[in-house]
Formats: structure tokens, C-alpha cells, sequence
């Protein structure tokens, strides 16, 4: 049997197009992405952060992290976030080889351009772009290269967000085993508590006062918690600790490590904000009216009351037992 012309050219065009159908879904689906050189976040020593119209510039001095242009003490937290997400960075897919950057927040009026150094050497530097749909992902460019790629995590709200504000706003951290006495004055009282034995065993040592009288434990546990790391609302930026004048509130820790101290003083206005000074911060600060209102106490609120004392029964009462008054009873006769 004889095959036919017609039928022999349709098999060869089947083939030929099954052939380009493969090669083609090969060429699309197997690309080389580039491969970030490795940086560890002990190495990284300054970071910087533009876009949006602003700048954040931010470096390393002795272990602590501070703003370039002001040396305000960073976040120590949130500088770990950025740093680790940027030495955990990989690309794992290519999201577009050309076009528009807008649908990625790629362009020039909404990209982050976010650069690491480790001394005088570039380490990473990424273009940032929004979160990808899968919110796991983050687009991003690399300098130099006009494709988008996928890199890992979802990161670019730290690094918007540290273009406002990364400055740590921690101004006391006293930890509560380390305290060897308290010292809280105010208007005009002071009252001194040092550390007690547990009353029973597996309870939490209490506190006591140099004259015995007994303390409100409960009370002294909740209002130490505060100090635990105690964030100021925000900065008096442009007013000097001298300027401040005398506190009206004041209570002192002494530990092991040395004094710590809060110094708060009359609020300047009427939502019962508190401005204050502390040993540690360099900076003036203003506590929020719900942290005043928790954390600025009178010496008397951690004292309990003293029990009344026993009155003597007064002259002339009835006599419970005759049912005649004391100072009626008649002689025998």
C-alpha cells in the first residue's frame, strides 16, 4: 500500500511543530538568575535608604547602630530585621524581562533604593519595589539590569518605615532582680523599699520598708513591670536636660550595675503627658498620659493602711452582762 503525498507533508508538519512547541517552552521556562554574592549581617557597617523624596543613613559605632546625621540611637530590633533581610536575599524567579516598572512600584517615583557597606565596600545594593502577590515575595531590581525578579520575603515595609522613624525610643530598661533598693520621691515624701525574703516558699521575693510597715506587693510587681523597657511616646527634640529645671517625680534604682534613674516633671499642657529626663537616655522625652498615670505613684499608695487602733470602752456604757450602767451599780446589802 502506497502512502500518500498529502498525508506524508501533515505527519512532517506535526513533527516540525512539536519540535518548536518543546523548544519554545524550554527557551521559557529555563533562564539563569543572577546570584547575590554571600554577606553575613556581622560584616554590614552602614546602611542606606532612599526614596519616596527622603534619605535615611544609618551606621555602626561599637556595636550599636545610630543615625548618620544626628547619632540618635537606632532601634536595636528593628535594625536586625532590615540587616537579617538583607543577608537572607535571594532571587528565585524572573517577574518580567521589559516593560513598565509602575505595576511593580519600581519606578522612579516609588522605588526604595536600598544600599549595604561593609567599610568602604558595596555589599548589596537592591532597588525595592512592592510586595508581590503572593505576599511572600518582594520585587526588586538589581542596578545596572532591567528585568524584575521575585527575592525572597516580604521586607520593603522596614525599610519604608525606617525612612520616618527608626530611632530607638527606649529610655529605662531596669531589670527586677537586679535591684538592691528603691528610692520614689514626691511632693515632699520619700519612701525607700529594698528587697524581702520570699514569705513562703516558691513565691516571688516582696519588698519592705526601712520601718516594717507593710507594703501593697501586688501593687509594687505591676508598677516595676513598667520599667522593664519602658518606651517614651517621643523625643523633645530641641530642649536641653538643664533646661528642665527640678523634677516633681522622681524614683531611683539602685542595682549592682549602679544607679538608674527617672526624673518626670509637671505636664506643659492638660492631657496629663509627662515630660522626663532618665539615665538612660541622652535625650528629653514626654510619656504618654496612660504611662504617667501608671507609673507616677505616691509613696503612700504602696504602703498599707495601718489598723485602727483599740478604742477603751467609755464610762458610763451599759454593762452587757447586768444590763445595768457602770457607774450605777449598787453596794449589797
Amino acid at each position: 500500500m502506497k502512502i500518500r503525498p498529502p498525508i506524508l507533508i501533515l505527519a512532517a508538519l506535526i513533527v516540525l511543530l512539536g519540535v518548536y512547541l518543546a523548544r519554545r517552552g524550554t527557551d521559557r521556562t529555563h533562564y539563569e538568575l543572577p546570584a547575590l554574592p554571600p554577606v553575613a549581617v556581622q560584616e554590614i557597617t552602614r546602611l542606606e535608604i532612599e526614596g519616596l523624596g527622603k534619605r535615611q543613613s544609618l551606621i555602626r559605632r561599637d556595636d550599636r547602630w545610630v543615625t548618620e546625621e544626628k547619632q540618635h540611637p537606632a532601634d536595636p530590633a528593628r535594625m536586625r530585621e532590615m540587616l537579617e533581610a538583607l543577608a537572607a536575599t535571594r532571587l528565585t524567579a524572573l517577574a518580567a524581562e521589559s516593560g513598565s516598572l509602575a505595576p511593580y512600584d519600581l519606578d522612579d517615583s516609588r522605588r526604595l533604593r536600598v544600599r549595604a557597606f561593609a567599610g568602604e565596600r558595596l555589599v548589596r545594593d537592591l532597588e525595592v519595589g512592592k510586595t508581590a502577590p503572593s505576599f511572600r515575595h518582594t520585587f526588586v531590581r538589581l542596578p545596572g539590569d532591567g528585568r524584575v525578579y521575585h527575592a525572597t520575603e516580604n521586607y520593603r515595609f522596614r525599610f519604608e518605615s525606617a525612612l520616618d522613624e527608626v530611632r530607638s525610643r527606649t529610655v529605662l530598661a531596669v531589670r527586677r532582680g537586679d535591684i538592691r533598693e528603691i528610692l520614689l520621691e514626691a511632693a515632699g515624701r520619700i519612701l525607700v523599699l529594698t528587697p524581702a525574703p520570699a514569705e513562703r516558699e516558691g513565691a516571688p521575693a516582696s519588698f519592705r520598708s526601712p520601718d516594717g510597715r507593710p507594703v501593697k506587693a501586688a501593687e509594687i510587681d505591676l508598677w516595676l513591670a513598667e520599667f522593664v523597657e519602658l518606651d517614651c511616646e517621643r523625643y523633645l527634640d530641641g530642649v536641653g536636660q538643664e533646661e528642665m529645671g527640678d523634677p516633681a517625680w522622681k524614683v531611683t534604682f539602685r542595682t549592682e550595675q549602679g544607679e538608674q534613674r527617672l526624673e518626670l516633671f509637671e505636664p506643659p499642657d492638660a492631657d496629663g503627658s509627662s515630660p522626663g529626663r532618665s539615665s538612660g537616655s541622652d535625650y528629653p522625652f514626654l510619656l504618654s498620659a496612660e504611662q504617667a498615670k501608671r507609673i507616677r505613684r505616691a509613696p503612700a499608695e504602696f504602703l498599707e493602711a495601718p489598723p485602727p487602733e483599740a478604742k477603751p470602752p467609755a464610762k458610763g456604757k451599759a454593762n452587757l452582762k447586768t444590763g445595768r450602767a457602770a457607774g450605777d451599780a449598787q453596794p449589797p446589802k
